[in-house]
């Protein structure tokens, strides 16, 4: 039991349930019962005698009454419960478990019931209340049982901490014709005699007093959605005034001393009862995005207004586009409904955007990639011009036959400024408009015309056209060309000699389409990742260039009319990188998925090493191996890529220089860090150290790098790590270039 009383409200908790559980006080604070006193519920009140004498299993007949406690309960109980009981999960063995599949509700019936059929549920109580049939029928006939209704009211005035419940035995009146169905606030209308279910509001105060009477005896009512915390909010902005249902069951599912829990004391009546409460909570929670944007006008502003809260927030005080010395914004409601924000910024001197490639850096007009960036695309996509011109004259742009907002524009590779001042913001032919002249050009070759007919007009790329039903074909052939070609100009310069020589010999077989294997081996800082991106910047010449890193091709490799089967034929060179970290058999999946897929137009492919493609691994083996679950060293070793039949095809091209070295003015220290790295390369290699077994060996390490103070080793780390750190902790440079790494046992 637990052992410790919250102080507010008397809920006995165990220690380790204390809000701080950084300090060991002996009078620890308590927030999981009634958030420390703003939780205040009126109290337990006492149980019939009877009732009690069951419930604490001093009366003979407690044992049989807790066995069928549910049964019990649905006696009495005024509603019925709308979700699925499974019942067979309690055949075997084991402790009572309440499983309950779909919807949970709980619904209420007709005044009385229908012509031929029992009273049940709260007809008990309305039809048949002394057990005198005839008498209880002709008192509801000579009432005019037409206009007969049961209101049970939602909203009250007065509090049922503050008021006691009424002491007569007539605790509801049946009023005759005084109300209609449209008055009140969600209220629960009883019909005289409609056939039919009505659903009772999760909210309602007697939503769980008219199921559960048993743990309910008093009447007394449930969860009140306008019940207020003590203290008037939980909340730093003073919004969260009143009680959530999480927290109404978390101060009622507690035990205190001079309490009887009802709830607690039901068995399995109460495991139904946390069960239900459970679900109330969840459809508490699912009622705030239930409803689509337009169906709740009030949450979208709020919601709108926390968003642009936080944008204002991330520019002025982040920093975003520099200082920002000033800003105004002002709100608007278009269209549907929605928010939207015009916003002035006023930045500092020093960061205002004075040049075109400055402006280009925050701003553009084109249309984000939909494979690349999908989220974007698909907010943007809703707020593109639609069609006008004389395509579409009835279009609300148009005026005397233009449009006014002069779509369509030009396009222009950078931000251009007209003679008023007025910037025309970079928008590049991405090649979006290529895929629309496909459209165009496929619409009139169906009519035996094309663009060629058009001479204004330009020309679809023949490879696009001739693969426009392939969207992945297309999204490879969709890039910035210009730009490639000036970046793989750039990076060609950059490679040093030993670089260059593999950059070679691999574009030698992508040009020749002589097919090729090849094994880039090379440690972290070798300058792999750079060739990497200079054999895929060859992309500028049209060529298709797929880039992959562990078995993201083999997930996907389908052989067959896949779009990316047919992908794969126009593929000129394959790169695979972290090569060491994938299982053998995912490359010999690719080698026979290629062989099937270009052998159906060349069978000479079906004899080369994956189909004639080109293909480049890299990776080190020095680095992380594949996982074999429980499996030996010698499984590992047999699972390698150089394990493989396709290692025979392999020409390995190795990496031997550290471009990161001589980066630093003093030669000295570069001198030092090039022994350092070389050192580094032979325990990976295991050339240096003395032999113990045939797994390991002793090394050496240098006095240079060692810390010998055993006192306090982790403060002679931080110390040497990071020296004066209060005097370069705001120092950028001085962070970046440090780091402490270790491993966890």
């Amino acid at each position: 039991m637990p052992t410790f009383e919250c102080e507010f409200c008397g809920a006995l908790l165990w220690f380790e349930e204390r809000v701080n559980k950084a300090k060991r006080s002996m009078h620890p604070k308590f927030s999981l019962c009634c958030m420390q006193g703003n939780v205040v519920l009126p109290p337990v009140k006492r149980l019939p005698k009877l009732l009690e004498r069951l419930f604490t299993r001093k009366d003979p007949r407690s044992a049989e009454f807790m066995r069928e406690i549910r049964n019990y309960n649905n006696m009495f109980v005024f509603t019925s419960m709308g979700g699925k009981i499974d019942y067979t999960v309690n055949n075997g063995k084991g402790p009572y478990v309440f499983r309950l599949h779909g919807q949970n509700m709980h619904l209420i019936g007709s005044l009385l019931p229908c012509n031929g059929e029992r009273p049940k549920f709260s007809q008990l109580y309305i039809y048949d209340t002394d057990n005198e049939v005839s008498n209880c029928q002709h008192n509801a006939r000579s009432s005019n049982d037409n206009n007969l209704r049961l209101k049970l009211i939602r909203k009250r005035h007065s509090d049922v901490r503050t008021y006691n419940l009424p002491t007569a035995s007539e605790v509801a009146t049946l009023i005759v014709g005084d109300f209609g169905l449209d008055k009140g606030e969600r209220d629960i209308i009883i019909e005289h005699r409609s056939g039919l279910l009505q659903r009772i509001d999760k909210l309602h105060q007697l939503y769980l007093p008219m199921q559960y009477l048993l743990l309910f005896p008093c009447g007394e009512d449930g969860y009140r959605e306008e019940t207020l915390y003590r203290d008037g909010s939980i909340s730093a902005n003073g919004k969260q005034r009143t009680l959530t249902l999480r927290r109404y069951f978390a101060y009622k599912l507690q035990e205190r001393h001079n309490d009887f829990i009802m709830i607690l004391r039901g068995e399995k009546l109460s495991q139904q009862f946390i069960v239900d409460a459970f679900t109330m909570i969840e459809a508490q929670r699912a009622a705030f995005v239930r409803y689509k944007p337009e169906d709740r006008p009030d949450m979208l502003a709020r919601i709108f207004k926390i968003k642009l809260n936080m944008m204002i927030k991330d520019i002025t005080r982040e920093v975003l586009f520099g200082k920002c010395r000033a800003f105004i914004y002002t709100i608007e409601f278009q269209k549907l409904g929605l928010p939207h924000a015009h916003i002035l910024l006023w930045l500092a001197l020093e960061d205002k955007f004075s040049i075109a490639s400055q402006i280009d850096y925050v701003i553009f007009t084109e249309i984000p990639n939909p494979h690349v960036h999908p989220v974007l695309y698909e907010a943007v996509k809703a707020l593109i011009h639609g069609t006008c011109g004389a395509s579409r004259l009835t279009s609300p742009c148009i005026m005397n036959g233009k449009c006014t907002k002069h779509f369509p524009k030009k396009f222009t590779d950078r931000t251009l400024f007209d003679e008023d001042g007025y910037a025309k913001y970079r928008c590049r032919d991405t090649g979006h408009s290529y895929i629309e002249l496909v459209e165009i050009e496929n619409n009139l070759r169906t009519n035996g015309r094309s663009l060629h007919e058009f001479p204004p007009m330009p020309l679809p790329n023949a490879t696009l056209l001739a693969n426009m039903g392939n969207s992945l074909v297309s999204e490879e052939l969709n890039y910035d060309r210009q730009l490639l070609l000036a970046q793989h100009s750039t990076l060609f310069t950059s490679l040093t000699v030993e670089q260059s020589n593999i950059y070679y010999l691999i574009m030698d077989c992508v040009n020749l389409q002589h097919g090729g294997v090849f094994f880039v081996n090379g440690f972290g800082g070798s300058g792999r990742t750079f060739i990497w991106n200079t054999l895929t910047s060859a992309r500028g010449r049209g060529d298709i260039v797929l880039a992959v890193a562990s078995s993201g091709i083999t997930s996907q490799l389908i052989p067959g009319e896949t779009d990316l089967a047919n992908l794969l034929p126009h593929t000129k060179l394959i790169i695979w990188d972290e090569a060491p970290m994938t299982h053998r058999n995912c490359f010999k999946v690719l080698d026979k998925s290629l062989k099937d897929i270009c052998s159906k137009d060349n069978p000479e492919c079906h004899r080369k090493p994956f189909g004639g493609k080109v293909v480049v691994f890299g990776g080190n083996f020095r680095q992380i191996l594949p996982v074999i679950p429980r499996g030996s060293w010698q499984d590992i070793v047999l699972s390698l890529l150089n394990s493989s039949y396709i290692w025979d095809s392999c020409k390995v091209l190795t990496l031997t220089k550290n471009i990161r070295l001589g980066t630093r003015g003093n030669e000295t220290e570069n001198r030092a860090i090039s022994e350092f790295s070389d050192w580094i390369l032979k325990i990976g290699d295991g050339d240096i150290g003395d032999i113990l077994n045939n797994e390991e060996k002793e090394i050496n390490i240098p006095n240079d790098i060692l810390l010998n103070n055993t006192i306090d080793p982790i403060h002679s780390i931080v110390v040497n790590t990071y020296p004066s750190f209060i005097d370069n902790y705001h120092d950028h440079d001085y962070i970046k270039d440090r780091a402490m790494f270790g491993t966890y046992t």
